[in-house]
């Protein structure tokens, strides 16, 4: 076997500068390895709502990437998600996060926060090369390396190459012969920023709160540390938009307007309360409109690996697709740094990566599609009733509250990186 197999990578090369793109290279660079990010954007952008983070997704955050003393006062922490109906009844909830159970409480933040914070962290780092602007024409693999060719004539060289491109991954179609197409997955979320002094939230009620109701759920959760800056969403079905078609549809304020339409005749005083300072302004709405792909046949070739997204996107209503990306990312820095495994050769070493996460991603899917499931919109006076007390009925078995132990305890620094023969 050739020397340069029994030695970590002396330098890895990341497409994407996302969340995916940011936190792999960090966790890298904890283990001394060099990497360069490729970012298609010229510049770091702001797009983006607002995550909730786990504490699977904050344990690597904070063991594997060093970045969660950074950003764990840059919103809100909190453990419990609790559920009512439309009329104020209490239906239970979701513990989300528990500090003495799982070690973190689960953090909302929002999106272009946590990618500065990480962006910082990468400038910061002597082992993170950074270049935005970077469209990839051609790459070259062999047995020793990778070259990436990209069009403003220049190329990069590297021991690997990574993809964390996205849902609308390039690098995906360069693995896969017949690469499946990104399909929307019908109901959108629409939401905004409002400040808690300007809702009715009469004291029986607590936030982070999920408000059932007949046309569909509507969620409100804090985003600062105080608590006083709240983010709300909704969900709807939405015929699929271009790109421009999604973009004029939030700025026009047509999907507030929905919004408002679909809730008018719900008696709740929150919600009620919100419809009336929900701006329609261009630049106060949020639409978010997921995309899904079907499990792929392989994540990848002899020196080339997908993650994130670009290997396996989930649905936002499980609250966990940027922990998976996390996880993939905190997992494959392990085995890059091991020099037992990087022996083995970079394709078992992705084999077995891939096996690993391929496993852990369709039990964390499973959960998320119940999750899904429990926000469908639009009910009959009977559907409703029965959705009403069978989710209290179900809670109520459970202690009043859902706990998701083998999903928040998960710790990826506990993972096995040994590469079988």
């Amino acid at each position: 076997m050739a020397a340069q197999q029994s030695k970590i990578p002396s330098h890895v090369l990341i497409l994407g500068g996302g969340l995916a793109g940011t936190c792999f290279a960090l966790a890298l660079a904890k283990s001394n390895i060099r990497s360069t990010i490729f970012e298609l954007r010229p510049c770091p952008s702001d797009i983006g709502g607002a995550l909730m983070l786990a504490p699977n997704a904050l344990r690597v955050l904070d063991k594997l990437v060093g970045i969660y003393e950074e950003i764990k006062d840059c919103g809100f922490n909190f453990e419990k998600i609790d559920f009512y109906s439309e009329d104020g009844m209490k239906l239970g909830g979701f513990v989300q996060g528990d500090e003495k159970r799982w070690g973190y409480k689960a953090l909302r933040i929002k999106r272009p926060i946590l990618h500065n914070k990480l962006l910082e962290a990468c400038a910061a780092s002597d082992k993170i090369g950074f270049k935005y602007g970077m469209i990839w024409k051609s790459i070259d693999e062999s047995e020793t390396g990778v070259t990436i060719h990209f069009e403003d004539g220049t190329q990069a060289s590297g021991d690997i190459l990574i993809g964390c491109d996205g849902i609308h991954s390039r690098l995906r179609s360069y693995l896969l012969p017949d690469p499946p197409t990104p399909t929307y997955a019908g109901l959108a979320g629409i939401g905004g920023e409002v400040s808690r002094s300007s809702l009715d939230i009469p004291p029986s009620i607590t936030l982070p709160a999920f408000i059932y109701t007949r046309p569909g759920m509507v969620m409100f959760v804090p985003l600062d540390c105080s608590g006083e800056n709240v983010g709300w969403s909704a969900q709807r079905t939405v015929p699929e938009r271009t790109r421009a078609g999604w973009r004029e549809y939030e700025e026009s304020g047509d999907a507030i307007r929905e919004i408002k339409e679909d809730y008018k005749n719900v008696q709740n005083g929150i919600l009620q309360s919100l419809l009336k300072v929900a701006s329609e302004e261009a630049g106060h709405a949020r639409v978010w409109a997921p995309y899904q792909i079907p499990h792929l046949p392989t994540w990848h070739s002899k020196r080339i690996c997908l993650i994130g997204d670009a290997a396996h996107a989930i649905p936002p209503s499980g609250g966990q697709g940027a922990a998976q990306a996390f996880e993939d990312g905190g997992l494959l820095s392990m085995f890059l740094s091991n020099e037992e495994a990087v022996g083995k050769g970079y394709e078992k070493l992705f084999e077995q990566f891939e096996k690993k996460r391929k496993k852990r991603f369709e039990a964390v899917e499973s959960l998320t599609k119940t999750s899904g499931n429990s926000r469908q919109e639009g009910m009959s006076g009977l559907e409703w009733f029965i959705k009403k007390w069978g989710m209290w009925a179900f809670l109520l078995t459970k202690g009043g509250y859902m706990k998701e132990d083998a999903l928040m305890s998960y710790d990826v620094t506990k993972e096995s990186v040994v590469v079988p023969n």
